[in-house]
């Protein structure tokens, strides 16, 4: 199971935790509680050229657009007016990307060609060249339009803070949306870069990204920058937090498990472990460390939580516990090692005779004492006799 932590959306309707068709929950509230997120506006925010990009998702029961001041979206802002500088992307009044420029020549937007679709996630993105003089914006990592401009824009923002869904010159928002994986870049990223960035969770520490939301972080109203600079978000007006799977998931848990004989180890380190039983998902009391040896045999899997996610191990099984290893004169199989045929010999009477990985996973089982092993790969495995005197345990090796 792999959740953001809250995945940023503004809805309109009665408070309520609605599903999306994205095996999610996302929040649902009222717009006059005007829900955004805000981060302070360091330094390294104060760009000449620029690259802001986000995936989005709008609601299918928002109208469609109509030329309307309302049928806008705002997705990320940073400005107080026209003409003292800032940037902004959001969803145009005809249903389109439009990105603006606001700086020493004054308010400068364009819009792309195509409709930002609804009921479904799309990445949406703009950019700024300072160089060129250009503005651009991107529809699913491919430009949807641009435009070169008379003179140098400065877009250097005046505004003290960025906002994430909400209007940069207030506070306004409209209809229902989603965002996730928020980035802002402090130069002009393009076409193919944005194309092969997109689907990819990013470390932090990439070269000129200096905002990065991934919403997988977050302690109370508080959204952690996933970049070393710490403009950390505040979510305003939040009285409200939900699980939502967003776009994608960038958690970095490990959820592989190695097993020696009947003791069974987490891949990840860190965090906290619960283990399962796979038979009924019921929690083994007291087996919360990385490492767990079965009783019994069985199906285990292990829940890792890194402290930002949580994900689930496959099952892996658990067979031989407490299975006694003869002497070589009351149990023996060869030839050992073993090409095409495994030979048992045993004092007792053979009822059953299984073979397993080493991993625990059942591969053949037979009732008699020459075993086709042909259909085995080379490797180590465990073969388990069951007798009239108790089950008994041997390794061999398969060429």
């Amino acid at each position: 199971m792999k959740l953001k932590q809250l995945l940023f959306s503004v809805l309109l309707g009665s408070a309520a935790f609605t599903n999306f068709g994205q095996d999610s929950t996302a929040l649902s509230t009222q717009e006059v509680l005007d829900i955004h997120v805000t981060a302070p506006m360091g330094p390294e925010l104060e760009v000449l050229s620029y690259t802001l990009e986000t995936w989005v998702f709008i609601h299918p029961s928002v109208p469609a657009p109509t030329g309307q001041s309302t049928d806008e979206l705002f997705f990320i802002e940073s400005y107080t007016n026209s003409s003292n500088g800032g940037f902004a992307l959001r969803r145009s009044t005809q249903g389109k990307i439009r990105a603006w420029v606001f700086g020493s020549a004054g308010q400068i937007t364009m819009a792309g060609g195509s409709d930002i679709p609804q009921g479904m996630w799309v990445h949406v993105a703009a950019t700024y060249d300072e160089n060129e003089d250009s503005i651009k914006v991107f529809l699913n990592g491919v430009q949807d339009g641009s435009q070169f401009l008379a003179s140098d824009a400065l877009p250097y923002p005046a505004s003290p803070v960025v906002k994430v869904g909400a209007r940069g010159d207030d506070s306004d928002m409209n209809y229902a949306f989603m965002l996730d994986e928020v980035r802002i870049w402090n130069y002009a990223k393009t076409e193919n870069e944005i194309s092969s960035d997109m689907n990819n969770c990013l470390v932090g520490n990439e070269t000129g990204l200096v905002l990065y939301y991934t919403f997988e972080d977050i302690t109370g109203a508080t959204v952690s920058d996933g970049t070393s600079y710490g403009n950390d978000g505040t979510i305003q007006n939040n009285d409200m937090t939900a699980l939502n799977d967003g776009v994608f998931d960038c958690c970095n848990v490990d959820n592989s498990i190695s097993a020696s004989g009947a003791t069974l180890t987490a891949g990840h380190a860190g965090g906290s472990y619960q283990w399962i039983d796979c038979n009924t998902f019921a929690s083994i009391s007291g087996a919360t460390s990385q490492s767990y040896t079965a009783t019994v045999d069985g199906d285990y899997a292990v829940i890792v939580d890194d402290g930002i996610c949580v994900d689930t191990s496959a099952c892996i099984t658990v067979a031989g516990v407490g299975v006694e290893e003869l002497n070589s004169f009351e149990f023996n199989i060869f030839p050992n090692p073993a090409y095409n045929e495994l030979n048992i010999s045993v004092s007792a009477s053979l009822i059953g005779a299984r073979i397993y990985s080493i991993s625990g996973q059942l591969l053949l089982q037979t009732k008699e004492n020459q075993i086709d092993i042909r259909s085995l790969e080379a490797g180590t495995y465990i073969l388990l006799a069951e007798t009239d005197k108790g089950i008994l345990r041997q390794r061999f090796i398969k060429q």
